[in-house]
């Protein structure tokens, strides 16, 4: 028996990504809280995604803590934008890089800060030692932690 060249194959369906999280908010007096009513919306290279965030119980752990999710994205890179609900004086969040991939939940929460309150600032690897990563707070401290 000869295999053919020409033979048809078969192939699968190919299954997209979801992502999902909190949305949460720091408030001036550095209270955090879960945030509903926030816009979430990715773009990716051919579509944008838009959801808003939900109450969700306090005491709820694991996925069933999260506020928001986005089903169905075809696998690829997205850029994150989170827009506070209007009148709420938080901070938007609008440069964070996700990558999607098939069939998997990308976990990503969010937290808004309140105006005034300083974004922390990533420390460059000349800042670090070997295995650690870490950020400078909006006080000035310096925070790090072993990477792993």
């Amino acid at each position: 028996m000869a295999w053919s060249s020409s033979a048809r194959s078969c192939s699968r369906p190919v299954a997209n990504g979801s992502v999902a999280g909190q949305v949460k908010a720091l408030a001036a007096d550095r209270q955090v809280s879960t945030l509903a009513g926030a816009q979430v919306i990715l773009r990716g290279s051919k579509e944008t995604y838009t959801t808003v965030s939900s109450d969700a119980p306090a005491d709820a752990t694991g996925e069933a803590a999260y506020n928001y999710r986005v089903e169905n994205l075809p696998a690829g890179t997205y850029t994150m934008a989170v827009t506070p609900p209007a009148g709420s004086d938080l901070q938007p969040e609008d440069s964070i890089t996700l990558k999607i991939e098939s069939g998997q939940l990308f976990p990503q929460s969010v937290l808004l800060l309140a105006q005034g309150i300083q974004k922390p600032r990533p420390l460059a690897p000349s800042e670090l030692e070997p295995g650690q990563t870490g950020y400078i707070n909006d006080r000035g401290e310096r925070v790090t932690y072993q990477q792993g």
